[in-house]
């Protein structure tokens, strides 16, 4: 089993089931800085949590991924306008009710006055956002905070350098899910959601995988190490 996919797979759930519980009702608008495959399986993850998104722009740093982004995911998302922001970041995510960051650099890109109030930040790679952001979010929730601090991410590197402490994450998210705290309580919270990918999951669900293509009676051999999930027909998927 090749765990790319898996792993991408997994990491867009987890921001999905995140978003279902902090991102505001009837969304509208996603932005993406990144236009990979963390970008594309989010947005098939966000979409079917949050079926009223209808508006989804992508910024990358070439024309050339933002217009294979549009025109591989046209395909699974026939019901959303995909519009490419020609590189320009602030365009992508400045007014978006849902943003992702979904790069393999290290760089402060999001910036804390494009964010719009009542939106909901997934934040997916490394250093993706300026310190700004995480300081003017109303909630910072985890995937798991233990796991995330040890990490190079933007909060894990506040935390080491003293910017952050742990009082101002406010929970993980398992704790949201159970109700042990309660998870947006108005529209004009920004709230903040760091992945950072626990690689249990990741062998739970390859586990499952595995198993519903052993019950199938349709079963094709895809390779995945050479192409990606999204220049398969659809019926191949």
């Amino acid at each position: 089993m090749e765990l790319s996919l898996v792993s991408n797979l997994r990491t867009a759930s987890v921001g999905a089931i995140a978003a279902k519980y902090l991102a505001r009702k009837n969304v509208e608008v996603i932005g993406f800085i990144g236009a990979g495959e963390q970008s594309k399986t989010h947005l098939l993850t966000m979409k079917k949590v949050l079926p009223s998104l209808k508006i989804c722009k992508v910024s990358s740093r070439t024309r050339k991924s933002e217009q294979m982004f549009v025109e591989q995911m046209k395909k699974f998302c026939p019901d959303v306008d995909i519009i490419p922001c020609g590189g320009i970041y602030k365009n992508a995510v400045e007014d978006a009710d849902i943003i992702v960051t979904a790069i393999s650099g290290q760089e402060k890109i999001l910036q804390a006055d494009w964010i719009k109030e009542g939106s909901f930040y997934c934040h997916v790679a490394g250093l993706d956002d300026d310190f700004a952001v995480p300081l003017k979010a109303n909630k910072i929730v985890c995937d798991n905070w233990e796991f995330v601090k040890h990490r190079s991410q933007t909060i894990s590197i506040m935390y080491r350098s003293g910017l952050l402490s742990d009082s101002k994450i406010y929970a993980d998210l398992h704790e949201i899910i159970t109700g042990l705290k309660p998870g947006r309580q108005n529209d004009n919270e920004f709230i903040y959601f760091n992945s950072v990918g626990m690689a249990f999951t990741d062998i739970a669900l390859a586990n499952w995988m595995y198993k519903k293509a052993c019950r199938s009676e349709n079963v094709c051999r895809l390779n995945f190490k050479s192409r990606s999930i999204f220049d398969f027909e659809l019926s191949k998927v």
